[in-house]
């Protein structure tokens, strides 16, 4: 036997029969549980809770806003034409006095001029990064014409 209290409200919508949510009164879905569900969202369920717990109507026991428009529709509203638009005012800009612009400094040279090399004059050999690898007399023998090959 079922209590009155316990049944759920229910919405039917397109043939299927819908838990309307305690909190808001919007349909609920209940595919995929066990037990019905009684709330729309977390939040609701919450919200719920908290009405319950202080002794508030339910927000779908509320009655409606006044703030809602009447069946009637809105009331007329006298709209304000907009002004004509006015002609753009031009201002000239002031005029700068003008300076006399002060003398350039002579200028030198910002820099010493590096002279080129002379290519008659034999250059110091440069520096590598790794010293040349050292060689044993015998490998210097072998390696010194690269005609000749070693006898393997």
């Amino acid at each position: 036997m079922v209590r009155r209290d316990d049944e759920l409200p229910t919405q039917r919508i397109a043939g299927v029969e819908y838990l309307s949510c305690e909190w808001c009164g919007q349909a609920v879905s209940q595919l995929g549980t066990r037990t019905p569900r009684r709330y729309c969202k977390r939040s609701h369920r919450q919200r719920a809770f908290e009405a319950r717990k202080h002794g508030e109507p339910m927000l779908r026991d509320k009655p409606a806003v006044a703030g809602v428009q009447s069946a009637t529709g809105p009331e007329p509203v006298a709209v304000e034409p907009d002004p004509p638009a006015a002609a753009p005012v031009v201002v000239p800009l002031p005029q700068r006095p003008s300076r006399p612009e002060p003398p350039k400094a002579p200028t030198g040279p910002s820099r010493p001029v590096i002279p080129l090399p002379d290519p008659a004059v034999p250059r110091v050999r440069q520096k590598r990064l790794f010293p040349p690898f050292p060689r044993r007399a015998e490998q210097t023998e072998l390696f010194a014409d690269d005609e000749v090959q070693p006898d393997a």
